[in-house]
């Protein structure tokens, strides 16, 4: 088995991408506007099959992401949060949740986007590429609350049915709470997504412009 090594790629360095085997790589990207060059723009489509789109919390952008990415690639979106919330913010329960997901892994193309870490391990098992997303706290904090002023009575497309847009404590100190412990494990995380299933490109998208860019990119 090959040891998918983490390269940290900074600042414009695409002389150095070019000299390595980019299907072999989990890049980790930092301060970078192509995370390819342009002649490996096309390795993009044919690599990205079944993608598993987490974040560092919610307000970061996951649902808008996968699904530019979804148009991007004609690939099918789903949206976790469909599949556990019902009617009146009823959780589904877990093995329903779960077999909802493994029914979805084994279709040839998806873009699964939401965190449920409980449930990493069923994507992560079937998905050729991981993307994380990244940005500050303050930034998914004003999101989740823009989020909240533009949908309030209004259910949004990537919520399940009968979930009118809310905000409350819990969920404003769930954000709080769970942001700083995310970011900090995450790699460990990514090391271990490795360990399950196939090996996976891993790529990490940190602040506004290198999520748009590599949409851009695309």
């Amino acid at each position: 088995m090959i040891d998918y090594p983490i390269i940290e790629v900074k600042n414009h360095i695409f002389s150095f991408l070019i000299n390595l085997q980019v299907d072999n790589i989990v890049f980790i990207s930092s301060e970078i506007d192509i995370i390819f060059p342009e002649k490996y723009l096309h390795l993009r489509r044919t690599i990205m099959k079944r993608i598993m789109v987490i974040g560092v919390s919610s307000g970061v952008g996951k649902s808008t992401f996968a699904r530019q990415l979804g148009e991007k690639l004609s690939i099918p979106v789903y949206h976790l949060d469909q599949l556990f919330w019902k009617p009146g913010w009823v959780e589904a329960a877990l093995e329903e949740f779960s077999e909802a997901q493994k029914s979805i892994v084994k279709e040839e193309k998806w873009i699964m986007e939401g965190n449920y870490s409980h449930t990493f391990s069923i994507r992560a098992e079937h998905a050729d590429t991981i993307i994380y997303l990244e940005l500050p706290l303050f930034i998914c904090l004003y999101r989740v609350l823009k989020r909240w002023l533009l949908n309030r009575g209004k259910t949004r497309i990537d919520m399940g049915a009968g979930c009118p847009e809310k905000i409350d404590w819990a969920f404003i100190k769930f954000i709080l709470t769970t942001y700083y412990p995310r970011k900090k494990t995450m790699k460990s995380q990514f090391q271990h997504f490795q360990t399950i299933g196939r090996k996976k490109k891993i790529i990490v998208l940190k602040g506004k412009r290198e999520i748009k860019n590599f949409i851009n990119g695309i």
